[in-house]
C-alpha cells in the first residue's frame, strides 16, 4: 500500500512539473521598470532598451536569450521554483538565477557581473 501511495504521489508531482513547464514555454521580455541594481543598472538598462532583452524557453528544453547584441543558447530545466540555464558555450560567468513566481506568470532574473548584481522581472509575451 505504501508503495502505491508513493507511486501516486510521484506521478502527481511530475504532473505539476509538466504543467509548470508548459506555462513557462514561450517568449519572456524584460520589464524595464523593474530593473534594480547599483552602478551596473545604467549599462544593463541601455543594452536592454537598444535591442530588448528576451528569453525564449522552448518545449524541447532549449533556450535562446538576447541582451543587446549578446545572444546565448543552451538548455533549460526547472528545479523547484527556479529555472536553470545551461549555456551551450559553457560560459557560466553571466548565468543568471531565475525565480518563478507562485503562478508561473513572472520570472525574476538576477545576474551578477563584475561584482555588481542586477535584478529584472520578465513578463511572458
Amino acid at each position: 500500500m505504501r508503495l502505491l501511495i508513493g507511486f501516486l504521489l510521484a506521478l502527481s508531482l511530475a504532473g505539476c512539473s509538466q504543467d509548470l513547464k508548459s506555462r513557462l514555454v514561450g517568449r519572456w521580455v524584460a520589464d524595464l521598470q523593474t530593473i534594480q541594481a547599483g552602478p551596473a543598472t545604467a549599462e544593463l538598462k541601455q543594452r536592454t532598451e537598444i535591442a530588448g532583452a528576451t528569453l525564449d524557453l522552448n518545449d524541447d528544453g532549449t533556450f535562446r536569450s538576447t541582451d543587446g547584441s549578446r545572444v546565448t543558447t543552451g538548455t533549460w530545466s526547472i528545479e523547484g521554483q527556479h529555472v536553470t540555464l545551461a549555456p551551450s558555450s559553457g560560459d557560466t560567468a553571466l548565468t543568471p538565477t531565475i525565480q518563478i513566481d507562485s503562478k508561473g506568470k513572472e520570472l525574476t532574473l538576477t545576474v551578477t557581473e563584475g561584482g555588481q548584481t542586477a535584478t529584472v522581472a520578465l513578463k511572458k509575451r
